[in-house]
């Protein structure tokens, strides 16, 4: 019988285990245990923004914080959908928008809007809404309560704001009529 590493009085117990290379105890293998750990699963939603920021499963506040840092220089950003099929066409997105030609450069309050679109599906479920600057702070507060409905799949989605549908010419019908 062998021994174990280190214990000089230990014998080999009854059996042998196959670990992953196909050793056993006698050889220092010991058993691995799997645990299931939901940081190391595939992520459900990805959010990221025009400077190149990606958060895999945000949390509502890093939704929220991601909204709110939306500037002149980094104008939207977008919470998509993993693990849904056709992949591309479940998504969230936000786009600021200086109202009437304002310098956002300029060290005084703008005002901003918001398009706020989501889609579930494919061009037939394309929505847009936009949220003016009439709203102000409230209105960035507004987009982040159309996101948790969208996040949550909630049916009041759809009566939070004016939502409109979008429809985009397919390539087919551009290259037809040109």
């Amino acid at each position: 019988m062998g021994r174990h590493p280190g214990k000089e009085d230990a014998t080999e117990p009854q059996g042998r285990f196959h670990g992953p290379a196909g050793g056993d105890r006698a050889q220092g293998v010991e058993p691995v245990i799997a645990v299931y750990d939901p940081r190391m699963a595939a992520p459900r939603l990805r959010a990221s923004d025009a400077s190149g920021r990606v958060l895999d499963d945000p949390t509502d506040t890093e939704v929220h914080d991601l909204f709110a840092d939306l500037n002149a220089r980094w104008m939207f950003a977008i919470v998509e959908r993993l693990d849904r099929e056709p992949a591309g066409q479940f998504y969230f997105q936000v786009h600021l928008d200086y109202a009437g030609g304002q310098n956002p450069d300029a060290d005084e309050e703008v005002d901003v809007d918001y398009d706020v679109e989501f889609r579930e599906g494919g061009p037939d479920e394309h929505y847009r809404a936009r949220i003016t600057g009439l709203y102000g702070f409230a209105g960035l507060d507004l987009v982040h309560r159309a996101y948790r409905a969208w996040r949550t799949e909630d049916p009041g989605l759809r009566d939070l704001l004016s939502w409109r549908s979008l429809k985009f010419e397919s390539r087919a019908d551009t290259a037809q009529g040109s």
